[in-house]
């Protein structure tokens, strides 16, 4: 059999839906890839810091930062919330009934952390979402916080979820008490990003040869011009891939 070498790849879906039809009509809802989100506080920096003392490039010329907030989508917090918490009690008003908080007992998680973080000073929250996320067989998502938005008075916990055959994303939400915390509609709240399940092999050691080479090469690459190297190699790896 002459195998097809013309057949289009199929690349693996990420797909975020909701049952609530207006919630989609809102552009400031609607989930969208992560490079839609960056912080505006990074957008304002200048890539290159040059004067007569300084000539180095900044967190936004360096290719980690930004090549990281560009991964999987990020849902938009879906309506105007306010959140309040004590000692006893918790409260969450939201600005359309169709959505609701539950409460996340401490004995689940809070209890168990260490003295150090004073966890007596906060409280577990759950959101129910009203987006679930659906991706290719063999695919799950890691549950993020976006960290570089600096959100003082509240924090997404991280998890992983098998979202190929478990789509339901209520988001666990670490809240701060004794703190009036409002969280407009469109906000930056939880960000999911794919990854393909597999099974690594994990070692560590002197590097061979073979990998000395390639690190020399690569730190070669990179060094040898004033600047671009490494985007432009990012792309070419990138449309390999497609």
């Amino acid at each position: 059999m002459i195998k097809n070498i013309f057949k289009k790849k199929i690349n693996p879906e990420m797909r975020i839906v909701t049952d609530h039809l207006g919630l989609y009509q809102i552009e400031e809802c609607i989930p969208k890839s992560g490079n839609h989100f960056f912080p505006p506080w990074l957008k304002n920096v200048k890539k290159k810091l040059t004067n007569e003392e300084v000539d180095k490039g900044t967190i936004k010329n360096c290719p980690v930062v930004p090549e990281y907030l560009t991964q999987g989508a990020v849902i938009p917090m879906w309506c105007d919330t306010k959140i309040y918490a004590d000692d006893n009690s918790w409260k969450v008003d939201v600005s359309n009934n169709d959505f609701t908080w539950e409460y996340h007992d401490d004995s689940q998680f809070l209890d168990y952390l260490p003295d150090h973080i004073n966890p007596s000073d906060y409280i577990v929250l759950k959101t129910i979402c009203p987006w679930h996320v659906i991706t290719s067989s063999g695919y799950s998502c890691y549950q993020q916080d976006l960290y570089y938005h600096y959100n003082e008075d509240f924090f997404i916990l991280p998890g992983s979820i098998n979202t190929d055959y478990h789509h339901i994303i209520n988001q666990q939400v670490l809240v701060k008490k004794h703190k009036k915390i409002t969280i407009p509609r469109g906000t930056p709240f939880a960000w999911y990003i794919p990854y393909k399940r597999e099974k690594y092999n994990i070692s560590s050691g002197i590097s061979t040869e073979k990998e000395k080479l390639s690190i020399f090469r690569s730190h070669f690459d990179i060094t040898s011009k004033f600047g671009g190297s490494y985007k432009k190699k990012a792309k070419e790896l990138k449309k390999m891939s497609i």
